[in-house]
């Protein structure tokens, strides 16, 4: 261990030790959280941080279920926050200084791994609350496996989304080619599929950032089952798993089968070719951004990795909620969590709200079943459920937005040099020489 991350440990411990010995004797003025099972807390005002938007609107419409429910009076007082590292750095602060944290924040799961590795109390347990001996199964395997890997081994987190990557193609593209795209069975199918695309069309398969291509080099990675980073932070780029990934991105550049985006208008490009990949949740962005669009565009799961071997559903994302590990109304915030993480109707408003569910049983409710008219009335929750089902854990540590970085750079000298084995290893080792871990091949 070294000494930074010691030191950071032993000020975490340090800060735990006396933000219970300040709390006094009762269970809500130390955050504790107690059990499932316990008396139900049916009065209290609980703190909240959230971004505004759908899971704001769900928390808010949980409380009312709940309290309809329970015979409750549950408030809430929220506070708007922005999701991912602005999250953190609000949060940071509270953690070292010992201030009072709040009983319910709502992080994106890729964020919470440095805060978690620094401040191992900072936040209470829903694995010792006993959510997950109650509870786990009815959740993705995946999100629990992610989460009990960010938390060092046991979930503190209450699982909210699931984020697995779909794919949105143009259909107008694929029938002109004659091609439907679900019945593209590998990689090698897609970039033929491509190539008729083009010459029918003149549009291009995909679009790439011109900075280098992080995500898709992620998206084919996670299909052969590699994380970005193993289950030690060692980095996996240099991978035959991620030197393979790297040959499909370079098949699509020699066919001239890709269009590049700048940052700024990548959302634009995504309407000048034929196919793009991200996560479920941007479904609902595309309908309020490019409404004009509608009716052209379809959802499905990411093609196979091959005929032989389809391989898994990729991620991108996914957020949970936290229990301040000081929190006023821990235990309150607790039972709460825990009945709109699994409640029948909870989790049907989730789905409502467009939240794509954890929750294995929220697929079975009656809002699952939705049509969306913006893309020709399919029942998207239903494909983001079946991409979730073939989806797999992946692994967090508070390095990985510097791996995302070093894995995109690696692309980029890729597509220069020619030499795309040299240079993922030259990246890997630069990563694993700055953070003290292995460049795994």
């Amino acid at each position: 261990m070294n000494l930074k991350r010691a030191g950071a440990l032993l000020l975490a411990g340090v800060l735990a030790v006396s933000a219970i010995g300040c709390g006094g004797g009762g269970k809500e003025k130390t955050g504790g959280i107690g059990k499932v099972g316990d008396e139900l807390i049916k009065d209290a005002t609980l703190s909240v941080y959230v971004p505004q938007g759908k899971n704001e609107n769900f928390i808010k419409r949980a409380a009312e279920i709940y309290n309809e429910s329970m015979g409750a009076d549950i408030e809430l007082e929220i506070t708007n926050i922005t999701p991912g590292s602005a999250t953190t750095q609000q949060l940071s602060p509270k953690l070292v200084s010992g201030e009072q944290l709040p009983d319910i924040i709502f992080i994106q799961d890729m964020s919470v791994a440095g805060l978690l590795e620094q401040f191992p109390d900072g936040f209470a347990s829903a694995t010792d609350y006993g959510f997950y001996e109650k509870y786990g199964n009815d959740f993705l395997e995946a999100k629990v496996d992610t989460l009990n890997h960010v938390s060092g081994g046991e979930a503190k987190g209450f699982p909210m989304d699931w984020g697995s990557v779909v794919a949105y193609y143009q259909i107008e593209a694929f029938e002109k080619a004659g091609i439907r795209y679900e019945d593209i069975k590998s990689w090698d199918e897609l970039i033929e599929a491509g190539k008729i695309i083009k010459e029918k069309t003149g549009m291009n398969l995909m679009t790439l950032s011109e900075t280098g291509e992080v995500e898709l080099l992620l998206v084919l990675m996670e299909q052969q089952g590699v994380s970005l980073l193993d289950e030690e932070g060692n980095i996996n780029i240099a991978t035959k798993e991620g030197k393979k990934a790297m040959e499909i991105i370079q098949r699509l550049l020699d066919e001239d089968l890709v269009t590049f985006y700048a940052g700024d208008n990548q959302e634009a490009m995504y309407q000048e070719v034929a196919l793009f990949m991200t996560g479920g949740w941007y479904a609902s962005n595309m309908e309020a951004n490019f409404p004009d669009v509608k009716g052209k565009w379809r959802i499905s799961k990411v093609v196979p990795f091959s005929e032989e071997d389809p391989g898994f559903n990729p991620i991108s994302g996914g957020s949970s909620w936290y229990i301040g590990g000081n929190a006023k109304n821990g235990a309150a915030a607790a039972q709460f969590l825990t009945f709109a993480m699994t409640d029948a109707k909870a989790l049907e408003a989730a789905i409502e709200l467009s939240v794509v569910s954890s929750n294995k049983n929220a697929y079975a409710s009656e809002a699952a079943g939705k049509e969306f008219e913006f893309y020709n009335n399919q029942k998207l929750n239903l494909v983001f459920n079946e991409a979730n089902q073939a989806s797999k854990g992946t692994n967090l540590f508070s390095t990985i937005g510097d791996a995302r970085a070093y894995a995109a750079a690696a692309t980029y000298d890729a597509w220069n040099s020619g030499d795309a084995d040299k240079a993922l290893e030259k990246a890997a080792e630069d990563f694993a020489v700055k953070h003290n871990v292995k460049a795994n091949k």
